[in-house]
Order: C-alpha cells, then sequence, then structure tokens
C-alpha cells in the first residue's frame, strides 16, 4: 500500500452484493467497481478506510471470458478515463447469465449469513426475459454547470448529475421522448439545479413526462398486468419491470394456492396487485393495507372494476393495518403477504407478527439483506423458511427482487 499515486495491481476474487469487485492487498479487502472475478487489473486507490478501501478501474490486464463490452458509456467498466459514472448499472460489462449466477450466490450468502437460512430452501434464479430496455420509468435530475444544462441521474455522491442522453434500460418510447425533450429549447431554459422530470410509458397511455412531483389533477395511468389492466396514480409505486412483476405475480398465486388460507392480508399493498392475485388464487376474505390513498383508491377501481366482493382496503400504516385486520381474521387460517420498500419491515411490524402470529408469511422484497434480517427475527418467533426464490427485476443493476415463502 505504500504506493505514493495509490494505483496498485489486484486480481479480482468475486463480486459481491451490490456488484463491486472484491480484491485483497496485504490482507486489507479492498472495492472496486466494472470487474469480474479471476481478471487481473489495475486501480486507483480512492478511499482509505479502517477495514476496508475502495478503488477506481485504471487498466484491465487480464479480462475474465465473462466481459462484454458495455452498451453505455457511462458506466463502471465501460472506460477507465471517465471520471463521473452513472453508478446504477453495475453489470454491464457482465454476461446476462453471469451477473444472474452472481447474484444468486450472493441471495444465498446473505440469507445463510445474516438470516440463518439453509441454503436447500433456496430455489434457481429467474432471469428477466429483456435484461436491457424493460423501465417503465426513470427519473431524471436537471443540473445547470456553466450556463449549459443537464438531465441526468445522480452520481455516487448523490449530488453531481450525470448527463444522460439516453438510457439502455428504459423503453424505447422513453428514450425517444427524452431525445425530442432535451432539443426543446424551451424546456432547456426550464432546467435548473433542482428540476426533477419523470419518464414514464405504459401500453395504453403511451410515453409521458412531468416535472416535479405528481399532482391531485394528474389522471390515472392504465398498466397492463398478467392480471388485466390495473389503474395506478402517477405518483404511486408500480414495478418497472412489469415482464418480472407478472412472473412474480403468478408465483406467489402458485404458493397462495398451496397454503389454501382462508384469509389473506396484503401489507404494503399498493394498487392491489397481490390483492388480486389473492382473489384469483380463489381467497374468500383479502385486506389491503397501505399508506397511500392515491394507491388504495386506485386498489379500490380496481377491484370494482373485476366485480370482487370480498376485499376491503384501508390506508394506514402497516402496524395498524395489522391490528384493523387481525381483528377480522382467524389467524390459524391466515396468510400476511408483505412487499415493504427497501429498508424492510419496520421493527413494530415484525414484532406484531411475531405476537399475532398467522400460519404463513409471503416475503416480497427489493432488498435481500434487510429481508434476511427480519427473516432472522421471524425465525427467532417460531417461523421456519419452506422456500425462497430470486427474480432479477432489475437487470444490470446491483438489486433484483425475492419471494421468501415462511410458515409455523
Amino acid at each position: 500500500m505504500n504506493n505514493p499515486e495509490g494505483k496498485v495491481e489486484l486480481k479480482i476474487d468475486d463480486v459481491v452484493y451490490r456488484g463491486k469487485g472484491l480484491a485483497r492487498l496485504d490482507g486489507k479487502v479492498i472495492f472496486v467497481p466494472g470487474v469480474l472475478p479471476d481478471e487481473v487489473v489495475k486501480v486507483k486507490i480512492t478511499y482509505h478506510g479502517k477495514n476496508f478501501s475502495e478503488a477506481r478501474l485504471l487498466e484491465i490486464i487480464k479480462a475474465s471470458p465473462l466481459r462484454i463490452k458495455p452498451v453505455c458509456p457511462l458506466v463502471p467498466g465501460a472506460d477507465s478515463r471517465q471520471n463521473t459514472i452513472c453508478p446504477g448499472c453495475i453489470y454491464q460489462h457482465a454476461e446476462y447469465s453471469a451477473e444472474v449466477d452472481f447474484k444468486q450466490k450472493q441471495f444465498i450468502n446473505l440469507l445463510e449469513r445474516m438470516g440463518g437460512v439453509d441454503p436447500a430452501v433456496c430455489l434457481p434464479a429467474v432471469p428477466s426475459p429483456n435484461f436491457m430496455g424493460y423501465r417503465n420509468k426513470i427519473v431524471l435530475h436537471g443540473a445547470v454547470n456553466r450556463e449549459t444544462p443537464s438531465l441526468g441521474y445522480f452520481s455516487e455522491d448523490n449530488r453531481t448529475v450525470v448527463d444522460v442522453p439516453s438510457c439502455p434500460l428504459a423503453r424505447q418510447e422513453i428514450n425517444d421522448l427524452l431525445g425530442r425533450t432535451r432539443a426543446d429549447n424551451n424546456f432547456a431554459r426550464t432546467v435548473t439545479d433542482h428540476l426533477t422530470a419523470t419518464f414514464r410509458f405504459t401500453e395504453k397511455d403511451g410515453a409521458l413526462m412531468w416535472v416535479g412531483q405528481h399532482n391531485e389533477d394528474n389522471p390515472w395511468l392504465t398498466e397492463s398486468s398478467v392480471l388485466g389492466d390495473v389503474k395506478v396514480p402517477r405518483g404511486s409505486f408500480f414495478q418497472v419491470n412489469v415482464t418480472v412483476a407478472d412472473l412474480i405475480i403468478l408465483y406467489v398465486i402458485g404458493l397462495i394456492k398451496q397454503v389454501n388460507p382462508g384469509f389473506i392480508i396484503d401489507l404494503y399493498c399498493g394498487v392491489g396487485m397481490f390483492t388480486l392475485a389473492a382473489a384469483k388464487a380463489g381467497v374468500k376474505n383479502i385486506f389491503g393495507v397501505d399508506m397511500d390513498p392515491n394507491a388504495i383508491s386506485a386498489a379500490e377501481q380496481n377491484v370494482k372494476n373485476r366485480q370482487i366482493k370480498n376485499i376491503e382496503f384501508k390506508s394506514t400504516t402497516a402496524q395498524k393495518g395489522l391490528k384493523w385486520a387481525f381483528g377480522k381474521v382467524d389467524k390459524r387460517k391466515t396468510t400476511v403477504i408483505v412487499d415493504p420498500p427497501r429498508r424492510g419491515l419496520e421493527k413494530q411490524v415484525v414484532e406484531r407478527l411475531a405476537t399475532m402470529q398467522p400460519a404463513g408469511i409471503i416475503y416480497i422484497s427489493c432488498a435481500a439483506d434487510t429481508m434476511a434480517r427480519d427473516v432472522k427475527q421471524l425465525k427467532t418467533a417460531g417461523y421456519s423458511v419452506r422456500s425462497t426464490r430470486l427474480f432479477d427485476m432489475f437487470p444490470r443493476t446491483s438489486y433484483f427482487e425475492s419471494v421468501t415463502w415462511l410458515v409455523q
């Protein structure tokens, strides 16, 4: 490490959760983006920490056979001369099959190490049918540097905006609209350092763009799904990869049919996709809970459009919603579906589940680390993991979705 320029040669041992390469120098861990296992690389150390260091890739001395040329020049591993990179795509330099393998290994490791889960319950990973051009939504940020406006994603510092002429993860319809928007001089004059532009696409509505937060006057969008068309408020959550979302819905329907519960409680239900899935699976008593009142209004409309009579919704916190719903069910015949944000379940929700003891829990997660943390706590309360499965909702990024089935 006694290198005044901070430049060293490393052999990459592995690719760890969140997609960075792991190497060791004099016994110390060094993380490097844009690399693959067994590659020999030259890097520049950019951060020295007590327990690990971070580095920037300068040169690939020995490339992996899994390496491919990234489509986007802004991502790690594309161009060592690029000082400002877009941190979203961490795997564009890898064959897609290898990316799925990396994620599956990371997933199993997190579950075993953090959650105490037996790897034998981990089913094969489900790749995305489309690993590029799949996103139905992107959010870009404005910046003005020397009077030249930029529109793009935040860099790793969460402040610098990386100008993005087009995003290869986005639907082509979104990139076409982005190109027209960037060429519009009137729009360019409105770009400020605090501008946020959302680009959204649905088959029914086409490509749309709006600036700033949604407002109550914005009409709902109509999104296609394996369960038919659903209404989605512009500002409410909906999965960005509709094809994989459909695969997850079908998988959850299969789990529910195996359980055959008398009651389903759907926490963080959004516009009601898993609520509708439970109804499709034949469940007769279903309760949906979400904090977003606009999402609940859409969920109620989606149910009404299908003339389903056995579903109740409530706009409240997950903790309060559990208390409300548990007053209406037989816990011995109840399965709870949870689909929390990336931070995982709130501590109070885990505690309430542990106290109320529903017969089963189906945990849909977009963050394997927080899910593994929550599963460990639920195991302490008497649950065991029957099965768990990775779905690659976010190809080329470090993230993925998973579905974990817990039983008493």
